[in-house]
């Protein structure tokens, strides 16, 4: 009976010896960040402690990393290049394959960040200052650059650099990010006129200069076009008025027509004309009196 006793012991230690766990081991990409992902378990449940030795086979460069599972199983690292990948395994206690293979290929580039830039200046002191921004937030170590001057940008985000009127191109760069430019023209000369009362009454300001002011029909005062109140008669909309100095004023009635003169019956007769031998005798009475001697003359045969 002891000897039966044993035997069964005995068989039951064989079958127990017979029933080690088996080890899986699964494999994934994850992006961005060009991640295998590795993940050890056993019946399902995860297994710590795993050894995980990471070989590009193909093309073949060998050892590139050495990890090993924490508490959830799980472990990761960040490859540089694609290739069939030999992630041997070690692990005390459990049954598995030599390693698993796994081909990798490199995630595509994440699509640049923008950065977003902008340029104060002041001419007191002829420094500007250059302000990088991703998302609102300042971006630091940023190459920025303008003609003749360049830096990094610091946690503030912000570079400054020397300058001098006339145009100024202002460039920056970073990995990851897509490079941005900024053109600006600076003018420190004092602007002409502030507002339009700088200007003179006929003139008003525009962008720091004085221009003068222009239009039809009108004229110019305190910086204004003053339209007159009509320029023809089109402009009046009423057809009982007209233009008249600028201004509508209604049409004058047209003059009275003139009544035809008539013949006058009752007017005394016009003095007929007296025949020439009147005259002439009138003549000589006339020169009669005046010399006696003539007349007696002419008296006496």
């Amino acid at each position: 009976m002891k000897r039966l006793l044993i035997i069964a012991l005995l068989v039951s230690l064989a079958s127990a010896a017979d029933t080690v766990p088996t080890l899986t081991l699964s494999a994934a990409k994850q992006c961005p960040g060009n991640l295998l992902q590795m993940t050890a378990a056993s019946d399902g449940q995860p297994v710590a402690d795993v050894e995980l030795r990471i070989v590009l086979y193909e093309p073949y460069q060998g050892l590139v990393a050495l990890q090993h599972t924490a508490a959830d199983g799980t472990a990761s690292v960040a490859l540089k290049r694609s290739g069939t990948y030999r992630i041997y395994i070690l692990a005390e206690g459990y049954e598995y394959d030599d390693y698993e293979e796994f081909t990798f290929t490199a995630c595509p580039p994440p699509p640049p960040k923008t950065m977003e830039l902008s340029i104060s200046h002041d001419c007191n002191t002829s420094f500007m200052l250059v302000s990088v921004t991703s998302g609102g937030a300042p971006l630091d170590g940023v190459l920025v650059r303008t003609q003749n001057w360049s830096s990094l940008t610091g946690a503030s985000g912000n570079a400054s650099f020397p300058f001098g009127d006339g145009d100024i191109i202002v460039t920056a760069e970073k990995a990851g990010y897509a490079a941005s430019a900024l053109y600006e023209s600076v003018n420190c000369t004092p602007p002409e006129c502030r507002s339009h009362d700088d200007c003179a009454t006929d003139t008003y300001c525009v962008d720091g200069i004085c221009m003068n002011l222009t239009g039809i029909c009108g004229y110019a005062e305190n910086h204004l076009w003053v339209r007159y109140a009509c320029c023809s008669d089109s402009d009046c909309k009423n057809v009982s008025l007209r233009c008249m100095n600028r201004t509508c004023e209604p049409i004058p009635a047209p003059p009275a027509p003139l009544v035809n003169a008539t013949k006058n019956e009752s007017a005394p007769p016009a003095s007929p004309e007296k025949p020439a031998g009147c005259a002439a005798a009138a003549l000589l009475a006339a020169l009669a009196a005046a010399f006696p001697a003539l007349r007696l003359a002419r008296v006496t045969p």
